[in-house]
């Protein structure tokens, strides 16, 4: 999955790295679907989670990346 992901976002594994070198791989896989612009409930389904526990790790992530409560997840992943 990485390896194809990295080819069709060019490098964003690498630079999620680069900017934070700290990232578990399970952060990582959740920043690919995040990226892909998939819903909780969908991300639930591909990581084998709940709903619930997909929402918790969104906020987990979000404060490891140094982000505020209001900034958007989805639109700072977008930028790496």
């Amino acid at each position: 999955f990485e390896k194809y992901f990295n080819v069709v976002y060019d490098g964003f594994f690498d630079r999620l790295l680069k900017n934070h070198p700290d990232i578990t791989l399970y952060e990582m896989k959740l920043c690919a679907y995040i990226k892909l612009n998939l819903g909780s409930k969908e991300i639930a389904v591909y990581m084998n989670i709940s709903p619930n526990s997909v929402t918790i790790a969104r906020h987990r992530l979000r404060k490891k990346l140094g982000l505020n409560q209001e900034d958007s997840l989805h639109a700072y992943i977008s930028t790496i």
